[in-house]
């Protein structure tokens, strides 16, 4: 499972929009940031060299 973070992720510690910013600037300097998986009580998230344009 490979979900972007092209939304603000609803949570009730508030980390969810902590992660959209980061995927945002991860974007800015060609990268995506993106959910691996996410079962209950381990979430596991990938950097990798986007393969879009980087657009500033």
């Amino acid at each position: 499972m490979h979900q972007e973070l092209h939304i603000v992720v609803a949570v009730k510690d508030g980390f969810g929009v902590g992660l959209y910013q980061v995927a945002r600037w991860a974007a800015q300097v060609g990268y995506k940031l993106a959910i691996r998986e996410n079962v209950t009580g381990n979430v596991f998230f990938e950097l990798s060299r986007s393969t879009n344009q980087v657009k500033h």
